[in-house]
Order: structure tokens, then C-alpha cells, then sequence
């Protein structure tokens, strides 16, 4: 889904830049937050569509901010990268890899945007 608003959060700046610029290639209007303050001041004046928390994002942090997500932005999916294991990932729509998050995350982003639009259609026919 072009121009979408996404938020990217990662502790790391080159990691986050390079993410920012792929999605703004792919269509989507990217905010980013280079730690949980910043992110938290975003999801208060801003609505997301989905929101990428990525793997340098401590777990604690990581876990209030999907929580905030929720209570600021209800209805943004939620993606956490990840290394080798993560935990909690109830708390996200989907959870990749982050070696492969640089080739995957915008087709992971329209394929959960795409699902919430089917499903609010069928909620609206219902």
C-alpha cells in the first residue's frame, strides 16, 4: 500500500537510515526514532499504519513500545526484526529476520496492510 505511514525505531543509525530510504524507495512515508523517547513523542502526535522495531531496540523498550503502539495507534501492525531469538512476539503482527529484513521488510509491510484492508471490507459487508 503506497504512502503508508510507517514508523521505524532502531538504536542503530546506519541501520535505521538505510531502512528509512529502501521503504521511502518502496512508497511509503517513513518517520524514524532513534530511541524509545523519540518514538513515544511520534506515536503521540502522529497515526502509524505500521511500525518496525528493530533488533538494537532493547527488549524492555522494544515491549512498551508495541504496548504504546497500541494505545496510541490502535490498528498499527507491528513488525520486530530480529537476530537469532526474540521474545514476546505476541506482541507483533510479524516477526522477520533481520538478515533478510533489508529485501523483505516493504514486501512484509503491503502484504499486512494489504490483510487489514481485506479484512475491514469484510467487516464492513458483514
Amino acid at each position: 500500500m503506497e504512502g503508508a505511514r510507517v514508523l521505524v525505531v532502531s538504536y542503530r543509525r546506519d541501520l535505521l537510515i538505510r531502512r528509512a530510504e529502501r521503504l521511502r524507495q518502496a512508497g511509503y512515508s517513513v518517520d524514524t526514532a532513534g530511541d524509545q523517547r523519540q518514538a513515544e513523542f511520534l506515536l503521540r502526535h502522529n497515526s502509524y499504519d505500521v511500525a518496525v522495531l528493530g533488533i538494537a531496540v532493547p527488549e524492555e523498550a522494544r515491549n512498551r513500545l508495541a504496548k504504546a503502539l497500541d494505545q496510541f495507534t490502535p490498528g498499527c501492525a507491528v513488525i520486530m526484526l530480529y537476530e537469532c531469538s526474540i521474545r514476546n512476539t505476541e506482541l507483533a503482527d510479524a516477526v522477520l529476520n533481520s538478515e533478510s529484513a533489508e529485501t523483505d521488510l516493504a514486501d512484509a509491510i503491503g502484504h499486512l496492510l494489504a490483510h487489514r484492508s481485506e479484512d475491514h471490507a469484510r467487516r464492513a459487508a458483514q
